[in-house]
């Protein structure tokens, strides 16, 4: 199982992984300025644990998921993170290169007993692909 969270985390801190994304959000905020509400940006949150995953629902609609506390840490993980950043728990910074992440303050989560400590993951994407807010104000 580590060999499979240390090919995640390269998949998720590849620089062209994230080069494709911040085109992609960029483009989308280009096309599409007065129908956004806001600019498109990411924020990812990854913890390491167990969950449930399989098939949900009923027979009239059921989606495949998974459930769990572990499945709650990392979406609010993603929730706390800043836009267009990573932020991983120390579950998973344990499996890193200390030289790749940068120390944050430990978080109360909604639903999670205890604070969990986190961490960026680096390089931190760079805005210049963004779309600066003023060109997407009307002329």
């Amino acid at each position: 199982a580590n060999c499979r969270v240390v090919r995640a985390l390269s998949a998720a801190k590849h620089p062209d992984h994230r080069r494709t994304l911040m085109n992609a959000a960029a483009e989308l905020n280009r096309r599409h300025p007065l129908r956004l509400p806001a600019l498109i940006q990411f924020r990812c949150g990854i913890h390491q644990g167990t969950a449930v995953v399989g098939m949900f629902g009923s027979a009239e609609r059921s989606d495949y998921t998974a459930i769990g506390p572990s499945v709650n840490i990392a979406a609010r993980l993603q929730e706390a993170a800043e836009p267009n950043a990573i932020l991983v728990s120390a579950a998973v910074a344990d499996y890193l290169d200390e030289a790749t992440i940068t120390k944050m303050s430990s978080l109360k989560l909604k639903g999670v007993d205890e604070t969990v400590l986190t961490f960026t993951v680096a390089p931190p994407v760079t805005s210049e692909l963004a779309v600066p807010t003023a060109a997407l104000e009307p002329s």
